[in-house]
């Protein structure tokens, strides 16, 4: 059976010895019988182990120690085995995780108290207990989904018995049979309680409560009142006056345009003096003074100067919608036309050694400088008196010129000349025949037979060079079929 820490301790623990009031005290002699209780009687002295069982000293079996190999053991009905893998258990890792043996090897295990676990974790069941730990399967069938059904109006009020939860943000639709509280819109022949007659509240007005009101009707004051909308005054109408400064709708009197009308005047003349005094004789100043000098002046708005118009000279870093004079455009040191250079005339050269110039004179974007025909073409070249190219090394097999040296030194190496060709021997001389004979064609007239192919030359070639199917349909010719098709009279072909 385990025992415990506390067990243990207590157990080899020996009582202390009594005190004056609860203080120990120290003796210099060895402790009575009396300071300790029953004293027990030591162990047999024969050189084995004994403990105590049954209040007596039992003899334990006597254990060898395991063998000092180096491998581990354990004692299994007393005798040692070696643990699986007889080289023994290594120390789990040192690394403050918590390690646990699985297969002959240390794995990283959870601790029963904190750690942190990572990957799933698959419980084996849906838990049975409140406290059992649940899984995702049960907790998908204990959460309530919402509901997709649209929420519904002006029914008989329940509580409800689905299973699906309305969502904090849903809307239930207006109710279009019945009125909004706010500016309703009512039809057919809406009622609503009458109102006492003194009723003089927000309260709705019944056609019976405007009745009981004694209003006077439109027929009743015919003949007497004006009505409120394009009312005809007859006799003397009078009306109050407004102020002065009145600009509404109020009704003018003619006191009121009077006043205004004095207003106007003192406003315009004021104090003015003798001969300006009056809207007449300001009219005849205006008419005589101030109209022709206006004809000299120029328009705000777009004008048109004449003879020699100046204006002042903005800073030369302005840059804003002032008038631009004469002085300010000097100032900007533009480029005359004069002193701007001109576009060559002159050819561009080719083949000459490189100078940047010396020409006042500027070459036009699209000049073209002329092939030069002194050297020969990258693609196709045709090469002139006694073309020179460096020597390949010998077995050479690749596109680099071979040299007549290339060549001799080829055929000089080679094996002994041919002893047999074409079911002829000895100095075999080569005849057209052997070339057909072969599979070949002659340079002049060659006659070819199956599908023979040659290069395509560009579109726009017109030489000696051979024709191909391609070249041709790259032409654009018309052919027989579209020439029938279009009816085009091209005679007999």
């Amino acid at each position: 059976m385990p025992t415990t820490r506390a067990f243990v301790t207590a157990l080899l623990t020996p009582p202390k010895p009594p005190g004056l009031n609860g203080v120990p005290y120290v003796k210099s002699t060895a402790p009575l019988e009396s300071d300790y209780g029953t004293r027990l009687a030591d162990a047999p002295a024969d050189g084995k182990l004994y403990a105590r069982q049954s209040g007596g000293w039992a003899a334990e079996p006597v254990q060898s120690d395991a063998p000092a190999d180096s491998r581990s053991y354990v004692r299994l009905n007393n005798t040692w085995s070696l643990l699986s893998g007889a080289a023994g258990v290594p120390e789990a890792p040192q690394d403050g995780a918590t390690y646990g043996r699985n297969n002959a090897a240390w794995t990283a295990v959870l601790p029963l108290s904190g750690g942190n676990l990572t990957g799933a974790l698959v419980l084996a069941a849906d838990p049975a207990v409140a406290l059992g730990a649940a899984t995702r399967q049960y907790v998908d069938g204990k959460v309530v989904a919402p509901s997709a059904t649209v929420p519904a109006m002006d029914g008989v009020a329940v509580v409800g018995v689905a299973v699906t939860y309305a969502r904090a943000d849903h809307v239930h639709p207006s109710d279009t049979a019945k009125a909004n509280l706010a500016s309703p819109a009512l039809t057919g022949t809406p009622t609503a309680p009458t109102p006492a007659t003194a009723d003089q509240s927000t309260a709705l007005a019944t056609t019976a409560f405007v009745k009981n009101q004694g209003y006077a009707t439109s027929a009743a004051v015919a003949g007497t009142y004006a009505p409120l909308a394009s009312p005809v005054f007859t006799g003397d109408p009078r009306a109050p006056t407004p102020a002065v400064n009145d600009n509404d709708t109020s009704i003018a009197t003619t006191a009121f345009v009077t006043a205004a009308d004095n207003a106007v005047k003192a406003a315009l003349i004021g104090s003015a003096s003798t001969g300006m005094d009056t809207l007449g004789e300001i009219e005849n100043y205006i008419l005589a003074n101030v109209n022709p000098a206006i004809g000299n002046k120029a328009d705000i708005f777009s004008p048109t100067f004449t003879g020699d118009p100046k204006a002042p000279t903005p800073l030369t870093a302005d840059n804003d919608t002032s008038i631009a004079t004469t002085a300010f455009v000097k100032a900007q040191g533009y480029a005359t036309v004069a002193s701007l250079p001109v576009a060559s005339g002159t050819n561009p050269v080719m083949d000459g050694a490189a100078d940047p110039g010396v020409a006042a004179a500027y070459a036009r974007g699209d000049h073209v400088h002329p092939t030069d025909t002194s050297r020969a073409p990258l693609v196709s070249p045709g090469f002139t008196g006694t073309p020179t190219a460096p020597t390949a090394a010998p077995a050479t097999s690749t596109t680099q010129i071979a040299t007549t040296a290339f060549v001799t030194a080829a055929v000089s190496g080679s094996v002994a000349g041919v002893t047999s060709w074409n079911t002829r021997s000895g100095a075999v001389t080569l005849t057209l025949a052997d070339v057909v004979g072969a599979g070949g064609a002659p340079l002049n007239s060659p006659a070819f037979t199956g599908t023979a192919l040659a290069p395509t030359p560009l579109t726009a070639d017109n030489s000696t060079a051979i024709a191909t199917t391609a070249f041709v349909k790259a032409q654009g010719y018309a052919t027989t079929a579209y020439a029938d098709a279009v009816n085009l009279d091209c005679g007999a072909y």
